[in-house]
């Protein structure tokens, strides 16, 4: 897997459309920041996505003997269900319930139980995402080994945090964008700038900034 430069980093991120710089948005884990990063699959051009899924799958391919199950929620469940149909593997998709709880529709339980799971985020900001999924996937009797993102922003998560076992956290890239836990600590909020909510997967936030779906 390559290395990147910080330089190299942002200048991909900022070439996929993924990147929204001098915004104020408060995150759905509550956290405000000044950085967007969403990969939202109809504003990231074509060839990207296929080098992301391409990316992620090497990834899988290279810490698992076995075929997993590759579960995934909300946006990182399309990287997810891609790279599980390129290496032939099962998908499963977390449904977010009321109260921010994720669930699986009953057919996909039995794709869980006994099988090692891998977690499949697009952007990991504090683990919250990554945490849920894998205490569902214990409570429906499957084995969390791994958890990939596409873009981990936060500062030292590699690690999925609350569960039992040790579950490593690998990412395509790396890099720590600025946010903080409450509005009460928000240096934009103190300002008296209200957040922009993190709603509609992301599109709302990159529209306001001029992006434009990719064919």
């Amino acid at each position: 897997m390559r290395k990147y430069t910080d330089d190299e980093m942002i200048a991909r991120l900022e070439r996929v459309g993924v990147i929204v710089h001098n915004t104020h948005v408060k995150l759905s884990n509550g956290c405000c920041t000044r950085t967007y990063a969403n990969f939202v699959p109809g504003l990231v051009p074509r060839e990207e996505r296929s080098v992301l899924v391409s990316e992620a799958a090497a990834l899988v391919q290279h810490s698992h003997s076995s075929a997993p199950v590759i579960v995934g929620a909300g946006c990182g469940s399309y990287y997810a269900l891609q790279v599980a149909d390129l290496l032939g593997l099962s998908f499963a998709y977390a449904e977010r319930a009321e109260g921010g709880v994720f669930r699986f529709k009953r057919e996909q339980t039995k794709l869980i139980a006994n099988r090692n799971i891998v977690l499949f985020d697009d952007v990991l900001t504090t683990s919250t995402t990554l945490t849920k999924l894998g205490k569902l996937v214990k409570a429906c009797g499957g084995m969390p080994t791994q958890g990939i993102v596409l873009l981990n922003r936060s500062q030292d998560s590699h690690v999925v945090p609350e569960l039992d076992a040790e579950v490593p956290i690998h990412q395509l890239m790396e890099r720590y964008y600025e946010m903080w836990p409450s509005e009460a600590l928000c240096p934009e909020c103190a300002k008296g700038n209200r957040p922009s909510p993190n709603i509609e997967g992301g599109e709302r936030v990159f529209r306001q900034h001029g992006y434009r779906a990719q064919s």
